[in-house]
């Protein structure tokens, strides 16, 4: 657990640098502009550390605030700020 919480914070930041929200469908994928390794790693991480997806999620959304995240389905309910 304590290497989970370690890691924790390089997640996020490696998520935030890598995500990016698709409005229209509520969805969250990776940035076009990653590498192969990057989206590889992004689906990791999203598959491994869902709470750190999930904080990354609410540090990259604009003019919504999030109240939940379907992690199995990719789908974000959101309500506007």
């Amino acid at each position: 657990m304590i290497k989970a919480q370690r890691l924790s914070q390089f997640v996020i930041s490696d998520l935030r640098k890598w995500m990016e929200i698709n409005y229209d469908k509520m969805s969250v994928r990776p940035k076009e502009t990653c590498s192969t390794r990057e989206q590889k790693v992004f689906w990791i991480y999203h598959h491994k550390f869902p709470l750190e997806f999930y904080s990354a999620i609410e540090n990259t959304l604009k003019g919504y605030k999030l109240v939940s995240y379907d992690h199995l389905n990719n789908r974000l309910e959101c309500i506007d700020e």
